[in-house]
């Protein structure tokens, strides 16, 4: 394969599918299954509108909400709000990440779902990478792509020092 993701949360969904829009063979190694729930990310800034259009992923389709303004309310009932410029849309990371999944799987995406990345090396003979799956798998992939999220268990693996070693805590 062309292209490899690690991880298929918004980045590497988008990732996908724009990739495979442009023809690249590319596959998504995903921990969980779709659909799955996410508690984070139901805002979405209209500024990336046009380019899940350019991507043919409207979210029109999902009938988000409209967001235009920002409020933030107290325990005791009092209220802050602020108008927001660009606006954006609500929509359920349930929903839409569902949604990006289908759409990528219609164009060609090969998904490893249900399953983590425990190794990656470069072979310089091949010009490849080697991805080592949990389930005992091997993948090749011209290039492999990073898309999961802060603190992973493959940074921690890889001794990446870029990444903590513990979640910071708070006071």
């Amino acid at each position: 394969m062309d292209i490899l993701m690690i991880g298929g949360g918004l980045a590497g969904l988008a990732a996908a599918l724009d990739l495979a829009g442009r023809g690249h063979q590319v596959a998504v190694v995903e921990r969980k299954h779709y659909p799955f729930h996410k508690v984070c990310g139901e805002y979405v800034s209209n500024e990336v509108l046009p380019y899940l259009r350019r991507l043919g992923a409207d979210p029109a389709a999902l009938a988000p909400a409209a967001i235009n303004t920002f409020l933030l309310s107290s325990p005791g009932g009092r209220c802050l709000t602020a108008p927001l410029d660009l606006g954006g849309f609500g929509v359920s990371r349930f929903a839409l990440d569902d949604f990006l999944y289908r759409l990528a799987q219609a164009r060609g995406v090969t998904f490893y779902l249900k399953n983590t990345v425990t190794d990656v090396a470069y072979d310089p003979a091949t010009d490849q990478h080697r991805v080592a799956l949990a389930d005992g798998r091997e993948l090749t992939a011209r290039v492999v792509l990073g898309t999961y999220g802060k603190r992973a268990n493959l940074d921690r693996q890889l001794q990446r020092t870029f990444s903590p070693s513990a979640r910071p805590t708070s006071a």
